[in-house]
């Protein structure tokens, strides 16, 4: 089949170009919503613009507040991290967690932000409990809470039936056929977008040249990057090395989620990889990987990349738009030539069901103790620590090493806060541990990654291992309505996600930190620089 006739076909919305979906008696037709986005833009912006331009002008507010997870809030970062906020609009916080001493470290001003509750299904645990926790608060400083509420999600969803009960401000609801990892350019972008200042005629006019230039073939950037990521995956190069300017670096999260989701299921599947810079990983994905360069030609921080497999730059801000548009595209179409359904995510729902049985039943099932010392418990399955006698740090990672004979990937799964302290300790632990195991590795915080790689976990290729990194002692943190905690939940979803892995025999191991997380992470990190020697890139 020659572009021209593939990309026509997309166009078209022709769900046939996927095989194996309807033999598995799926219909992706039903997800290509977002291949609209120049019409749907084009009814709603103006309307749009004027509610955001109003809710600004109203000397309410000083923040936007987004509770969300994945697709519902990874674009609205992208948004807010190349734009910031324009004078006269509202800064952007996003929260996207359960980890109860993030949620207890937030600092904004409550009586001087607008939340924005966004949840495609209506009914994502973790959006709902983050809404149940901060609509409580609100609750009890006014007579009207839900005049401080906005909704992002489907037509009939549970979340819609709540706004309407709780009399909110205003309701976005979004096309149906659209999905959450395709919704960039849907309200679930749009709106917060339009509260910090981006000028969405603008995007519009953007996306609408761009569209305009791919159907008349003036671009052909689609299909080569389609062909750069579905010609890899099939010849068994599945590392994706992401190498994106600073200026426009939030971009490669919203990356990772569209390409892991769309792509890792039947055991295959891209495997995104970014943030390695100078960890020397490169000798493990030598020959087996392919790398993708996004300069950003704007602004003062202007900054081009090296030419890689691909090479390109945002030529301005409002190129996200393309940007979007390109990779959503190119995606789907790699999908086609790797034969699995981009719009469907088959294995997440073995881990919500685990958490679901952990909460309910508050930790029925134990976890193999390998080894303890004074700052960290090393827990891993039966498999690898049966007989393993690890009585020093070098055992626990010598025995994990030796389960890893066709590893091609090593993801490191943070149960931990975001916060820049944690994120620059388990930067240098992610160093040592690539050169320790010689592979790649991938970094993602819980309960975030379990929206964004955990279908790749599961259900892409059948190389990766994995280490989750606890936090210990968690403080109570109810969650209003419910007869659990934050606290509950995020271990649950922790332990869920270990035990769906273990059942798959994925290599994993557990690393629970004791005490003073941070001097936990530096003894950790100072063991592993005395087993392979000092980092030459830190």
């Amino acid at each position: 089949m020659n572009p021209e006739e593939l990309i026509d076909r997309l166009w078209r919305k022709d769900a046939t170009l996927w095989k194996t979906a309807f033999a598995n008696g799926d219909d992706p037709g039903k997800w290509m919503g977002w291949l609209d986005a120049v019409e749907w833009m084009r009814e709603h912006i103006d309307s749009l613009s004027a509610w955001a331009d109003e809710v600004c002008k109203s000397g309410r507010y000083d923040h936007v507040v987004l509770l969300g997870m994945g697709g519902s809030s990874l674009a609205a970062g992208v948004f807010s991290g190349i734009f910031a906020s324009r004078p006269g609009f509202l800064r952007l916080i996003v929260v996207d967690t359960t980890s109860p001493a993030q949620i207890n470290a937030l600092d904004f001003d409550f009586e001087r932000a607008l939340f924005v509750v966004s949840s495609k299904s209506g009914a994502t645990l973790e959006t709902m409990d983050l809404f149940a926790w901060f609509y409580q608060r609100a609750a009890s400083k006014w007579k009207s809470p839900g005049e401080r509420f906005v909704a992002i999600t489907d037509a009939g969803s549970p979340l819609a039936r709540e706004a309407e009960r709780s009399g909110f401000c205003r309701i976005f609801l979004n096309p149906a056929d659209i999905g959450g990892r395709y919704s960039a350019l849907s309200f679930f972008g749009l709106v917060p977008a339009a509260l910090i200042g981006v000028d969405l005629n603008l995007l519009f006019e953007n996306l609408k040249q761009f569209c305009d230039q791919v159907k008349s073939g003036d671009d052909t950037t689609v299909i080569e990057l389609a062909r750069l990521l579905g010609g890899n995956a099939l010849a068994g190069n599945n590392r994706m090395r992401l190498d994106i300017a600073k200026p426009i670096r939030v971009l490669a999260g919203w990356i990772e989620q569209l390409v892991a989701e769309s792509t890792g299921k039947n055991g295959v599947g891209l495997i995104p990889v970014y943030g390695e810079t100078g960890t020397g990983c490169d000798r493990g994905i030598s020959g087996r990987s392919f790398t993708i360069n996004i300069g950003a030609d704007f602004g003062p921080r202007s900054q081009t990349v090296p030419d890689g497999n691909s090479s390109r730059s945002l030529r301005e801000p409002y190129d996200i738009a393309r940007e979007f548009f390109r990779w959503q595209m190119a995606t789907a179409l790699a999908t086609v030539m790797m034969d699995v359904n981009p719009f469907d995510q088959p294995d997440v729902e073995q881990a919500k069901s685990q958490t679901r049985m952990f909460v309910e039943k508050k930790r029925p099932v134990g976890f193999r103790e390998w080894m303890e010392n004074d700052f960290c418990v090393f827990y891993a399955s039966d498999a690898i620590a049966e007989g393993s006698g690890c009585n020093r740090l070098a055992d626990v990672f010598d025995r994990f090493q030796s389960s890893l004979a066709a590893a091609g990937y090593l993801g490191i799964m943070a149960w931990l806060p975001v916060f820049g302290p944690v994120e620059e300790r388990l930067g240098q632990i992610r160093a040592q541990l690539s050169r320790r195991f010689d592979l790649p590795t991938t970094l993602g915080f819980g309960p975030r990654y379990l929206h964004s790689t955990g279908q790749l976990h599961k259900g892409g290729p059948v190389n990766g291992c994995f280490i989750q990194f606890m936090d210990s002692g968690l403080d109570p943190l109810p969650v209003p309505g419910r007869n659990y905690g934050f606290d509950d939940l995020y271990r649950a979803q922790a332990d869920g996600d270990y035990r769906v892995l273990e059942n798959m025999a994925r290599p994993i191991m557990r690393i629970e930190l004791k005490g003073d997380r941070l001097e936990a992470l530096d003894r950790l990190h100072q063991g592993l620089v005395e087993m392979t020697g000092p980092h030459p890139a830190i």
